[in-house]
């Protein structure tokens, strides 16, 4: 038995496998880089441009997320007496229940909210019991800067992560590193 011989190449490096007539590219990665051809890892995934990451309705949420302004609540009230309302927190974290009281909601995780309306209800209410739902997450501003398409200040959904901000500041460009993306909230990173 003899080795596979070298493939037979020219000087752009393509060639054919002597043994298969296989069409080969020989280059080294550095080679195809160098000349265009070797694209780097993980950019195309920004080049389709999002359809939104606006507020999100519908959407189950999660024990521990945490209520702040412009997140609507709807609240059904069921016994005696039934009510539905539609509520959004106010501005200054507040939430106004007609006919029961104003409670301070802002940074009560949803679960906690939960258990508050419920504990209002029965003692204001008695024979009625409540069920609260999220109807609407409200939209949040986050800031992108350093080497993206389009850096500046963007709203985006209470539920969104990085890669949805990175979308909508339309990507990363070349110049810039996959590998090197920070968070920073409240000064830390």
């Amino acid at each position: 038995l003899q080795p596979n011989p070298e493939p037979v190449t020219n000087q752009s490096g393509q060639g054919k496998d002597t043994d298969t007539g296989i069409e080969v590219d020989t280059r080294s990665p550095l080679e195809k880089l160098r000349y265009g051809d070797l694209k780097p890892f993980g950019y195309n995934l920004f080049e389709s441009e999002p359809t939104t990451f606006a507020p999100v309705g519908g959407v189950p949420a999660p024990e521990q997320y945490v209520i702040g302004p412009g997140d609507r609540l709807r609240i059904f009230l069921f016994g005696k007496e039934t009510a539905e309302y539609d509520l959004v927190v106010n501005r200054d974290g507040t939430l106004v229940i007609p006919n029961l009281d104003r409670l301070n909601v802002q940074g009560l995780s949803f679960e906690a909210l939960q258990s508050l309306i419920e504990e209002r209800v029965q003692q204001r209410k008695i024979g009625v019991t409540s069920v609260v739902t999220l109807d609407e997450l409200r939209s949040i501003q986050v800031f992108v800067l350093g080497d993206v398409n389009q850096p500046g200040s963007f709203a985006v959904s209470a539920f969104s992560t990085l890669v949805n901000a990175l979308f909508v500041a339309g990507g990363v460009t070349e110049d810039g590193s996959l590998r090197s993306i920070q968070l920073k909230r409240n000064g830390q990173t």
